[in-house]
């Protein structure tokens, strides 16, 4: 479901270029809807009280510096959980795989070579935990993702506490998981979601992303194998909580999921070249704000 009012903190993933309707949105009233939105309007900041504030499940955390050179895990090296790699999804040089099948539906524009792709490095986090993350990645991604079976196991659930940087939630607990087109409902509890965002008090923390454009399967039929529109990205439902502040610039979307989205708190502004907010599953997906400021300006590349 598209809104115009718009998390993968995929903030550095490979750029391309996009366009969309021109729209600008700034917002702070509490809103719940499964309509598309689109608009070009301001409203006056509104106050929101008794937002629910999140409660950490997990005993400690893992603090996680990153550095163009290198990160480091609670004060040492790198982890079998916390580690690096260069392996970031990105469009390739190409229209088409070797069966004569289509690539994807990108343009020439979203292409890149493999030596632009193996200087971006990605972070991977493959357990559950809370991992307070701070530093600076000039180029890659904070890749979360606990494994094919995630989805379904309630354990699967990640916190995190951002002091800085950008990100992309894969594999974690879908608390929806039974969702489809004929039960969905208005409104959704996203309480259980694996995907936690939390912006750390007195902290700003600044996501410059790009996207990933459709890539097909080798395969008949054009089935989508993989696609990241926002800046800030979770293949699940995602709840974001303050009382932090966060600044995405979007070279395509800004905060997106590929259900649910619950914005509990924080000082949120961003910047897109196309949908500010985008939670895609029409007619599913419910994007609900309790609490919290959001100021948007979408449809830039119009």
């Amino acid at each position: 479901m598209k809104k115009v009012i718009p998390l993968l903190l995929a903030a550095l993933l490979l750029a391309g270029c996009a366009s969309a309707p021109a729209a600008t949105v700034e917002t702070t009233a509490p809103v719940q809807t499964t309509a598309a939105t689109e608009a070009a309007a301001e409203t006056a900041p509104v106050a929101v009280a008794e937002a629910p504030v999140y409660t950490s499940r997990f005993d400690s955390e893992t603090v996680v510096t990153l550095s163009d050179d290198g990160l480091t895990v609670n004060g040492g090296g790198e982890t079998d959980t916390v580690y690096t790699s260069h392996d970031i999804v990105y469009y390739e040089e190409k229209t088409a795989y070797e069966s004569g099948n289509p690539y994807g539906a990108g343009s020439e524009a979203d292409m890149h070579t493999a030596e632009e792709a193996a200087a971006h490095t990605v972070v991977n986090i493959t357990a559950p935990g809370a991992y307070r993350l701070s530093g600076k990645l000039s180029a890659g991604q904070i890749r979360i993702d606990l494994g094919e079976n995630a989805a379904s196991n309630p354990d699967a659930v990640v916190e995190l506490i951002l002091d800085a940087p950008a990100i992309l939630f894969r594999n974690v607990y879908e608390c929806d998981g039974g969702w489809n087109t004929e039960t969905a409902q208005p409104t959704v509890d996203t309480a259980d979601a694996g995907a936690n965002l939390i912006l750390a008090e007195n902290s700003r923390s600044t996501v410059s992303g790009a996207y990933v454009a459709k890539i097909y399967k080798d395969a008949e039929g054009e089935k989508k194998l993989c696609k990241q529109d926002g800046a800030v990205y979770s293949y699940m439902s995602m709840n974001v909580y303050g009382p932090g502040a966060l600044d995405i610039t979007a070279e395509n979307e800004g905060l997106d999921t590929e259900l649910h989205l619950t914005v509990n708190g924080g000082d949120i502004a961003i910047r897109s070249q196309d949908d500010g907010i985008n939670t895609n599953e029409d007619g599913v997906s419910v994007t609900t704000v309790n609490g919290g400021t959001l100021h948007i300006i979408a449809g830039l590349g119009a």
